[in-house]
Parts: structure tokens; sequence; C-alpha cells
């Protein structure tokens, strides 16, 4: 059974991760309460995703059993590295974390990626949702027809140009408020 986290920035995060380092749905840990996601190593090790969730698929808290399985996955199970993505951690985990070189950990608090970033990830759904949408991304931007008399007609057009602008002026938290539109666009183009 394939399931997606329900905490909207633990969602907005995955998405963006997905995106960035092409990580695939692997599986619903149930034991350790965590979706794991992976990506394709190829002749190299596998990365993993592991997002901490509860038994509603919210947010939840990375606890030192969910680190320390984590830990020993990544020393056993043919993992380079590894991103754990929960609420919050523990203090007791904290440490673990701390001294592995291997293992980081995102919560609301801390995302850390840099604007440019995200605005790699909003050019890469850019293009992803024009190929859904016409069939094509445009090579040049007057190919678009997001643009008509001056006004849009196409909010992935019209998000593509806020990002450009946010991302000229560095506002971060736009730019990933950006990309949450484009997963909402592609979302209803889904539907």
């Amino acid at each position: 059974m394939k399931v997606t986290p329900r905490t909207d920035w633990q969602l907005t995060e995955v998405e963006l991760l997905k995106t960035l380092r092409d990580y695939t749905y692997y599986e619903f840990n149930d034991e350790l309460g965590a979706i794991d996601y992976t990506t394709d190593g190829g002749e190299e090790k596998k990365n993993l995703m592991r997002v901490v969730v509860d038994s509603h698929y919210q947010a939840s808290n990375a606890s030192m059993n969910i680190v320390a399985q984590t830990l020993e996955d990544l020393n056993e199970g043919g993992f380079n590295k590894a991103i754990l993505v929960a609420n919050d951690i523990t203090s007791a985990s904290r440490s673990l974390v701390m001294k592995a070189d291997n293992l980081n950990i995102i919560h609301p608090k801390w995302q850390n990626h840099t604007n440019f970033d995200l605005m790699r990830a909003i050019n890469m759904k850019t293009i992803l949702l024009c190929k859904m949408k016409c069939g094509k991304p445009p090579k040049k931007e007057d190919d678009c027809k997001g643009i008509s008399s001056g006004s849009y007609v196409c909010e992935v057009r019209r998000t593509s140009d806020d990002a450009d602008f946010h991302m000229k002026m560095g506002w971060g938290d736009l730019l990933r408020g950006d990309f949450k539109r484009l997963l909402e666009i592609q979302g209803e183009m889904k539907g």
C-alpha cells in the first residue's frame, strides 16, 4: 500500500526532495512508523529518505529507536546517506544524528535548501507541468502561450514568473510557496 505524508510542510518537503534528488517511493515501514523513499544508486549505494509519521500519516518526532534503526540501515542496508524528515527530534537521538556524517534531519524549523535549490526545483516542476498541459515546454519565453494580451492565462506561467521575481529579491520563503503552488497545480491537473 503506497502512502503519503499528510502534514503540509512534510508533503512539500518530500516533493521538493523527490524533485531535486530523484527519490521514489520504496515502502511504508510499519515497524518504525515511517515512509521510506530511496534513490536509484546505480553502481553506487542508494540514498534513503525516511519520513517519520504517526498512524494517521501526520508528521511525528524522530525517536531514539528510529534514529538507531536508520543508522543500522545505513551501516548494513547498502545506503550511502539518509535524511530523516520529522516533526522534531528527541534530545537523546539528536546526539546520534550529530555524530553521524551520513545522516541528516529536516524538520519545520530546519529545512536546509538554498534559494538556488528551490529555484531549480521550481524550474524542473514547471517543465513537467508545461509538458502535461501543452505537450512540451517552450524553447524560449515568446513560445509560451501562458500570457495573452498582457494578461496571464496560465497559472503555471504566472507562478514561474512570480518565482523568478522572488529569486531576484532573495525571498526564500516565497520561493517555497511558489513550489507549493506548483504542486497544487499538478494535483489539479491530475485531479
